[in-house]
């Protein structure tokens, strides 16, 4: 039931947005402003900002829970100790690969200031500036969970079909296209980015800009491991998907030790690829063996190939551009000329999709 799966975690998401919205900002100004009386008179976000943020999340939990109400209706427990004990077998590795996943995303930043040569302030600073890029890079994690949280549902949903492997190869090229507009949005607009990263109040921010596109290609093989770990969940070989997980943790690990003393924050950034590199190789090369998927890897190399391409170019043609609105104006059309690529280079595959298909096929 993927629709009510999605409804019920954009729900959560939002009002956890809101929450975190309404306790950080609005209340704060509130009582600023006078308004709100006895009741925010004790309010201090700067004193509790951690404690409203954990409360925002349980609150949004809590009403993504009201609506799993139904589900319970009529329920009665009882212990199975069998399906338990197989549940067992498949769900703990699946902790291990969470648990590893999150030492590969959250290890760098935890030691980038403690591994870095300098005193503190030096180490400070080059930790807020790899944190400041790493919330561009972030942008592909987000959209590649929301991708995730949608496709294994309809993964598992499509197991049992026929077609079933080359559907899910389809969906990794659509895939592999879009994170590629994503990281064109991001490199080619980094003059708009900075707004987010506030670099233009703290231009030593910019000097981190040479990470970005290392990151967005680490994330981009993040989502295409998504992709293709579904096979071991399928065949209900989850031990797998832990132990390359586990190396790729390693990787991360050894690497961040060996050469953040040496190179600073940029060692985060290779490690970090070199770790999803090795988890997608892995997971496809033994994936060929339990479950093999038909995925157009020529295919899936030209895109990724013409997306850093047109970006190596892009960054050559506007190095010595310094009006902001040109610049601008010249990443929108290398970002055009690659949803252009795409189109042309996959007409059949978008021809088939509904609104813009209608364009692309021919009489």
């Amino acid at each position: 039931r993927p629709r009510k799966f999605a409804f019920i975690k954009i729900i959560g998401v939002i009002l956890n947005v809101l929450l975190v919205f309404l306790f950080v900002s609005v209340l704060p100004w509130l009582q600023k402003n006078g308004y709100g009386g006895e009741l925010l008179q004790h309010y201090n976000i700067e004193r509790d900002a951690l404690t409203y943020i954990l409360l925002s999340n349980i609150i949004a939990s809590g009403i993504s829970m009201l609506f799993l109400i139904p589900e319970f209706k009529d329920y009665e427990f009882k212990l199975h100790k069998t399906l338990w004990k197989k549940m067992m077998i498949y769900t703990l590795p699946l902790v291990i690969v969470g648990f590893g996943g999150m030492i590969n995303d959250m290890f760098d930043r935890l030691m980038l200031p403690v591994l870095i040569n300098g005193d503190l302030d030096f180490r400070n600073t080059q930790a807020g500036i790899y944190n400041q890029n790493f919330k561009l890079a972030a942008l592909m994690i987000i959209f590649t969970q929301a991708f995730r949280m949608g496709a294994e549902p309809f993964f598992i949903k499509e197991s049992s079909a026929k077609n079933a492997p080359q559907t899910y190869a389809r969906i990794m090229t659509i895939f592999v296209i879009v994170c590629c507009i994503g990281m064109l949005s991001v490199v080619l607009f980094y003059d708009i980015w900075k707004l987010y990263i506030q670099a233009y109040k703290y231009p030593e921010r910019t000097e981190g800009f040479i990470i970005v596109p290392i990151l967005l290609l680490s994330k981009i093989l993040f989502g295409i491991y998504y992709n293709l770990s579904i096979w071991f969940k399928l065949e209900n070989k989850t031990h797998i998907g832990a132990i390359i997980t586990i190396i790729g943790a390693v990787i991360t690990v050894a690497l961040n030790f060996i050469f953040i003393p040496r190179i600073g924050y940029i060692a985060c950034a290779w490690a970090s690829l070199a770790c999803y590199g090795f988890m997608v190789l892995a997971s496809y090369l033994v994936g060929r063996k339990y479950y093999p998927v038909p995925y157009n890897i020529p295919k899936i190399f030209i895109y990724l190939a013409v997306a850093y391409g047109l970006y190596f170019v892009h960054a050559q043609f506007i190095d010595n551009i310094a009006d902001i609105a040109l610049r601008i104006l010249i990443g929108l059309v290398f970002l055009s000329a690659f949803i252009v690529f795409a189109l042309i280079y996959d007409r059949k595959e978008f021809a088939a999709l509904p609104v813009v298909g209608k364009y692309l096929r021919r009489d």
